[in-house]
């Protein structure tokens, strides 16, 4: 049984290691702004990050860069407000 994977993997944001999905964080767009799909069945592109508190503090000290690579599209500033952008940590 060793080669066969177990369930579906994808790749954390930050660090770039391959993990099953379960194991990570999920992030969808849904309205025009970044959400924590903390069940991870929203429609729509995700990107995940891993549980590690290395990459999660990597992650909302440069969330842009990452979110606009994940994405594909630059956030816009809104009234002094930058949308779409995490000013805490998950639950």
């Amino acid at each position: 049984m060793t080669g066969r994977r177990q369930g579906p993997e994808r790749m954390c944001l930050v660090c770039r290691r391959r993990l099953p999905k379960g194991a990570l964080r999920r992030i969808a767009l849904q309205g025009g702004r970044f959400v924590w799909d903390r069940g991870q069945r929203l429609q729509g592109r995700g990107a995940y990050l891993c549980g590690s508190d290395e990459c999660l503090s990597t992650f909302l000290k440069a969330q842009g860069r990452f979110l606009k690579r994940a994405f594909g599209r630059k956030l816009a500033k809104d009234g002094g407000e930058i949308e779409g952008y995490f000013m805490a940590q998950p639950e």
